[in-house]
């Protein structure tokens, strides 16, 4: 074969040459998976997206903590008043920026791989699904906690809590003017005297269908706002007695149906309620607001006494 053949091809039978290996990188380490470099920005943000290469990411590490103390502050300062619909507003802003970080560096780590010729995403961002109940639990102790003096419904139910469950203490907080322990346990006493006699009262009148049980008084009472009561700063809650009577009905008008329904028997007494107003935790903030107590009057026994 001439030398020109040879130019031309290889000689038959002989082997291709093999196909040169691409070379490894040697400045770039091997990133993370879509789903590991996620897990480590829902740790810490930016370390999923540091890992892939974007080292200036780790900036945003000081963020996250900035962000957590500046709620955790908000909560603590003007959280435990009507300024909590501000601090949610926060929290559910400060969630949201957490899962936003956390599907960048998914992204990121799936175009990296699609790039190298492996398949990108790995489903790891159903991972996002943990933020879920991090926002319900955070949600249900900021509303529980922070939101008990938001308004006069809320002040009410742990006054009544506290009067229940026979913890003065607390209770006392929550007035204009916090009276004794010894004068609240003593006044407690005299209003669930006369409480438990008109209880006696009313399940004779209304018969033992209705479940009216002096020997659990707080079953029987209902509070509820008095719109007409109401002004910006000024709010009072009914007190009353509550029984259970029963309704019949039909379904469709083929079947009879029997229920039971709560109706108001007698009002008993009322929570005057007034909102103070302090300075906000720092210049140009909203105020801290809070619903306080200046009154509970029940059964002609008022809390504190009148002068």
């Amino acid at each position: 074969m001439s030398p020109a053949n040879d130019a031309q091809g290889p000689r038959a039978g002989a082997e291709p040459p093999a196909e040169a290996e691409p070379r490894a990188s040697t400045d770039v380490l091997p990133g993370p998976t879509p789903r590991g470099a996620l897990r480590r920005s829902l740790l810490v943000w930016g370390w999923g997206q540091a890992a892939t290469g974007m080292r200036p990411a780790l900036l945003l590490a000081p963020v996250q903590a900035v962000a957590i103390a500046a709620l955790i502050l908000a909560a603590i300062t003007i959280g435990t008043g009507t300024g909590l619909e501000l601090v949610y507003l926060g929290l559910v802003g400060l969630i949201v920026a957490w899962g936003a970080v956390a599907l960048d560096a998914y992204r990121r780590a799936a175009r990296r791989r699609e790039r190298d010729g492996v398949p990108g995403g790995d489903g790891g961002a159903t991972e996002l699904l943990w933020l879920a109940p991090i926002l319900i639990v955070a949600s249900a102790l900021l509303w529980g906690i922070g939101g008990s003096g938001a308004s006069p419904s809320s002040t009410t139910a742990r006054y009544v809590t506290a009067w229940q469950h026979d913890r003065p203490a607390p209770a006392a907080a929550l007035f204009v003017t916090p009276p004794t322990q010894a004068e609240l346990t003593e006044a407690w006493e005299r209003q669930l005297t006369a409480l438990r006699a008109e209880l006696i009262r009313a399940a004779a009148t209304a018969g033992p269908d209705a479940g009216i049980d002096p020997g659990r008084p707080f079953d029987s009472l209902s509070f509820s706002e008095d719109e007409t009561g109401r002004l910006e700063t000024a709010a009072r809650m009914r007190v009353e007695i509550v029984w259970w009577e029963t309704v019949h009905g039909s379904f469709l008008g083929l079947f009879s149906t029997t229920g039971r329904r709560q109706v108001a028997y007698e009002a008993i007494g009322t929570i005057e309620l007034r909102r103070l107003d302090g300075p906000g935790p720092l210049g140009g903030t909203p105020p801290g607001r809070e619903w306080r107590i200046e009154q509970v009057d029940l059964l002609g026994s008022a809390i504190p006494e009148a002068p």
